[in-house]
């Protein structure tokens, strides 16, 4: 983060760094300015080195890159109708920390998981890779709904007997029925 801010200095000048944070957004809409987004990130870099600190997964060049990323949607997209600037960067900001946080989190928690495979050059079973890619199947293409009734299915329930469960008709938990077996070859 700090060696960020030393790189942003050099290129912000004072007229920059003396803009309210709703006039670096007009000025900064109208051309892209570099010089700006440097100025408001360092005029923003206690509060956002403050959210940073909350999370415990995210390296610090990462924090640095989102903080750019999110302060230049922000700078972009702000308007001055719905809330004031520091409020809506720092609600993007906390949203995508929170966000990358958890991927940080769930990526760890799968290495932890899967490490007994690895020690001493063993190979990933075929078995585990197709685990693997499973759960990332569930996580990234299955509604919240769908991940409930595979709990279910993976627990050795059939599709009637979720279809109770959930008050749901059998047509509801077919989708993702089919979704596992043309993907997977499973329920």
């Amino acid at each position: 983060m700090y060696s960020t801010l030393k790189m942003m200095v050099t290129i912000t000048t004072e007229k920059e760094l003396g803009l309210s944070y709703e006039s670096m957004a007009v000025e900064y809409q109208r051309g892209l300015n570099p010089a700006i987004l440097a100025a408001a990130f360092k005029n923003l870099f206690n509060m956002i080195n403050n959210e940073y600190n909350r999370c415990s997964y995210i390296d610090e060049e990462d924090a640095a890159s989102f903080s750019l990323e999110e302060l230049d949607y922000a700078l972009q997209s702000f308007d001055s109708e719905k809330a004031s600037f520091t409020t809506y960067f720092f609600r993007l900001l906390r949203n995508r920390f929170t966000q990358e946080n958890k991927k940080m989190d769930t990526n760890r928690r799968k290495t932890i998981k899967y490490a007994h495979y690895m020690e001493d050059g063993e190979d990933i079973p075929t078995q585990l890779e197709t685990a693997i890619e499973l759960e990332e199947f569930i996580e990234s293409t299955l509604t919240p709904k769908q991940k409930e009734y595979f709990s279910y299915l993976s627990q050795g329930y059939n599709v009637p007997e979720i279809a109770k469960i959930f008050k749901v008709t059998v047509e509801a938990i077919y989708p993702l029925v089919r979704k596992l077996k043309m993907e997977y070859n499973m329920a």
